[in-house]
Order: C-alpha cells, then structure tokens, then sequence
C-alpha cells in the first residue's frame, strides 16, 4: 500500500492533469457510454467468462516470449511504424475491390478436407524413391531430344549453284551417311529460277530399299521445310547409304538450282 501511495503522490501533477481535463466531460457523453455497456452486456459478459480463467502459465509464457524477442519486435516496429497510410489505404481499397473474388476463393477452399491433404502428402511420401529416382533420370533430359525426337542437333548441308542445262535425274546433292549411324532427314530446301519448274526427289536408302518424296515447283521459287518431326522416323537411312535431291525433268538453258538438306546423325 505504501508502495502503491508513493506512486500515486510520485504521478500526482499528471493525475491532477488527466483528471483537470476530463473532470467536466458532459454527463450525456458518459451516459451514452453505459447506454453502450448495457445494451452489449450479454456479449461482454460473455467475453469476460470465456476469458476469466485464462491460465496464468500461459500468460506467463507468452509474456516471456515476448520480452525474449523484444529486439526482433522493436526492429519490425521501427521499421514499419512510419509505413505510409496511403499505402495501407490502397491495400485496403484493394481488398475491397476484388471482396468478391477473395470471397470465392476463401469459400471455396477453407474447408480443403485435411484427410486430402494428409492422403497426397502420404503419398508423395510413400513413393518418394520412385520420385527420386525419375527426377534424377530425367533434370538433364536433353533438350534436343525434346525438340527433334532424338539425341541429335540436325545440320544444314547445301549443294553448289547447278546451272542448266541438266539432264532429267541429275542429282544436285548427295551425302554420305556414317557407319555406324543411322541418318534422319527433319527438312529440305529448294530453289530454282526454271521457268518450266521441276518436280525434286528427296531421296534415302533404309535397308536396300530406296525411299522419296517428291516436291512439285510449278515455275521459279524455293521451298524451304523443316519439321519437328523426321520425315523418315522410322525408316531412317541407313550405315553407309547415301541421301541425296535430284531433278525429274530435264532443266532450261541457264536455269540455276540450289538445294539442301537438314540432317542428323543417330548411333
């Protein structure tokens, strides 16, 4: 008591000062106040009984907690206490704005039964080797692979400029495919100023059959193709076969042809 004494009389000039500037605070502003009280008093009531017995231990606890992270709550509090209430004002206006897309979200998943929830991670959990085991086979998966369908970067070869006249069947271009390696064909190009036009023959061997297709130029032009598939998947040419482009038709006096292929190599 004499303690609690001292303090009163140690604080009096701000006792005296609190009390001096609310002493007339008008009795219909104090009356509102009970109005208030009164007309809440189940919901207080009700607050005050669910908290009352509130235990002391762990009060105690979150006390301590607090003051043992009294450092790391001072620096949150002085570096955000100057936040800008404007910027506090447009999160809110934000929120606002899109209440009925948060509402919809929210209700649609604050219910996530956590059985489900237990279930997939026991299930990631229970087939983690196998996950492993996939991601380790497959984090460098070859991006050409992914691209061309093999292991593969294809290449463009070309021939020289042919010029007419050129008997029909003359080959423009002819390449050697490597022992050991099967060749795969993703495009071609081909370019001619003929007035007549030609019909191109790409062709490969698979085996010891001969295998084409045909491109028909109706008249001068150039065709350049390349697929993300080869045009022979399954057929490829084969060890020590040659692919080549030749012309159908005979070509006009002073016609000029240029043809390429794009290619690549599989052991």
């Amino acid at each position: 008591m004499a303690a609690t004494l001292s303090s009163i009389e140690s604080n009096a000039a701000n006792i005296n000062a609190v009390v001096t500037s609310n002493v007339n605070v008008p009795l219909s502003n104090i009356q509102g106040t009970l109005n208030n009280v009164e007309a809440n008093a189940t919901s207080i009531n009700a607050v005050v009984t669910a908290n009352v017995n509130y235990p002391l231990s762990t009060m105690a606890a979150t006390l301590s907690s607090i003051e043992s992270n009294a450092a790391n709550i001072n620096a949150i509090l002085t570096t955000n206490v100057n936040t800008p209430l404007s910027n506090i004002a447009n999160t809110l206006n934000a929120i606002e704005a899109n209440a009925t897309s948060i509402n919809a979200a929210v209700s649609a998943n604050i219910n996530y039964p956590l059985s489900t929830m237990a279930a997939t991670l026991s299930s990631i959990n229970s087939n983690a080797a196998n996950i492993y085991v996939i991601l380790s086979s497959n984090v460098n998966y070859p991006m050409n692979q992914l691209r061309w369908g093999y292991p593969v970067e294809p290449i463009w070869i070309y021939s020289a400029v042919s010029t007419g006249p050129l008997a029909a069947g003359t080959v423009l271009l002819a390449h050697p495919v490597s022992s050991g390696y099967n060749s795969y064909i993703w495009g071609y190009f081909l370019s001619e100023n003929d007035p007549n036009g030609n019909t191109f023959l790409v062709q490969w061997v698979n085996g010891t059959t001969v295998y084409q297709q045909m491109v028909v130029m109706n008249g001068p032009g150039t065709v350049n193709f390349v697929s993300a598939k080869a045009i022979n998947d399954g057929l490829p040419a084969s060890p020590n076969t040659t692919m080549a482009i030749q012309i159908l038709n005979a070509a006009s006096t002073n016609a000029l042809y240029v043809v390429g292929i794009l290619y690549g190599q599989v052991a």
